[in-house]
Protein backbone atom coordinates (compact mmCIF):
# COMPACT_ATOMS: atom_id res chain seq x y z
CA UNK A 1 0.00 0.00 0.00
CA UNK A 2 1.62 3.42 -1.09
CA UNK A 3 1.63 6.04 1.60
CA UNK A 4 1.77 8.96 0.47
CA UNK A 5 1.56 12.18 2.42
CA UNK A 6 -1.93 13.40 2.78
CA UNK A 7 -2.45 17.38 0.99
CA UNK A 8 -5.08 19.74 1.98
CA UNK A 9 -7.87 20.01 -0.41
CA UNK A 10 -7.44 23.03 -3.00
CA UNK A 11 -7.56 26.33 -1.06
CA UNK A 12 -6.99 25.29 2.42
CA UNK A 13 -5.15 28.31 4.09
CA UNK A 14 -3.83 26.02 7.04
CA UNK A 15 -0.42 27.29 7.87
CA UNK A 16 -0.17 29.41 5.20
CA UNK A 17 1.04 33.28 6.36
CA UNK A 18 -1.89 35.49 6.70
CA UNK A 19 -1.94 39.11 4.55
CA UNK A 20 -0.97 42.08 6.44
CA UNK A 21 -2.54 44.16 8.32
CA UNK A 22 -3.56 47.86 6.95
CA UNK A 23 -1.01 49.21 9.59
CA UNK A 24 1.82 46.91 8.66
CA UNK A 25 1.46 47.18 5.51
CA UNK A 26 1.80 51.48 5.90
CA UNK A 27 4.79 50.17 8.39
CA UNK A 28 6.53 48.16 5.38
CA UNK A 29 5.92 51.00 2.93
CA UNK A 30 7.46 53.26 5.42
CA UNK A 31 10.21 51.16 6.01
CA UNK A 32 11.16 49.69 2.77
CA UNK A 33 11.31 53.85 2.17
CA UNK A 34 14.14 54.15 5.02
CA UNK A 35 16.12 51.41 4.27
CA UNK A 36 19.67 52.19 3.31
CA UNK A 37 20.52 51.85 -0.19
CA UNK A 38 22.91 48.55 0.15
CA UNK A 39 20.31 46.91 1.73
CA UNK A 40 17.78 47.28 -1.08
CA UNK A 41 19.17 44.57 -3.23
CA UNK A 42 18.17 42.29 -0.85
CA UNK A 43 14.29 43.65 -0.64
CA UNK A 44 14.68 43.28 -4.68
CA UNK A 45 15.96 39.88 -4.22
CA UNK A 46 12.70 38.82 -1.61
CA UNK A 47 10.24 40.50 -5.05
CA UNK A 48 11.72 38.24 -7.05
CA UNK A 49 11.75 34.82 -5.34
CA UNK A 50 7.72 35.58 -4.86
CA UNK A 51 6.77 37.19 -8.31
CA UNK A 52 8.28 37.70 -11.73
CA UNK A 53 9.63 41.37 -12.10
CA UNK A 54 11.09 42.65 -15.29
CA UNK A 55 14.88 44.10 -14.72
CA UNK A 56 13.88 47.78 -14.89
CA UNK A 57 15.18 50.37 -13.17
CA UNK A 58 11.83 50.92 -10.73
CA UNK A 59 9.16 48.41 -9.47
CA UNK A 60 5.97 49.58 -8.25
CA UNK A 61 4.45 47.09 -5.79
CA UNK A 62 0.55 47.15 -5.05
CA UNK A 63 0.60 45.48 -1.41
CA UNK A 64 -3.33 44.72 -1.71
CA UNK A 65 -2.66 42.07 -4.35
CA UNK A 66 1.21 40.50 -3.19
CA UNK A 67 1.75 37.54 -2.09
CA UNK A 68 1.06 37.04 1.85
CA UNK A 69 4.74 35.23 2.13
CA UNK A 70 6.39 37.97 0.37
CA UNK A 71 4.81 40.91 2.66
CA UNK A 72 5.47 38.77 5.65
CA UNK A 73 9.36 38.25 4.55
CA UNK A 74 9.57 41.50 3.53
CA UNK A 75 8.58 43.74 6.84
CA UNK A 76 10.74 40.73 8.83
CA UNK A 77 13.95 42.16 6.92
CA UNK A 78 13.20 45.43 7.50
CA UNK A 79 12.32 44.86 10.87
CA UNK A 80 15.97 43.32 11.10
CA UNK A 81 17.35 46.13 9.33
CA UNK A 82 16.06 48.91 11.14
CA UNK A 83 17.01 50.40 14.40
CA UNK A 84 13.49 49.99 16.91
CA UNK A 85 11.54 53.22 17.20
CA UNK A 86 11.39 54.83 20.05
CA UNK A 87 7.91 55.54 21.78
CA UNK A 88 7.53 58.32 23.76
Amino acid sequence: MDRSPIQPPEGDDQGAPKGLSFAEKRELTNQISMLPTEKLSRVLEIIRSHVNVADDDEIEIDLDVFPPAALQELLEFCRQSLPPRRTK
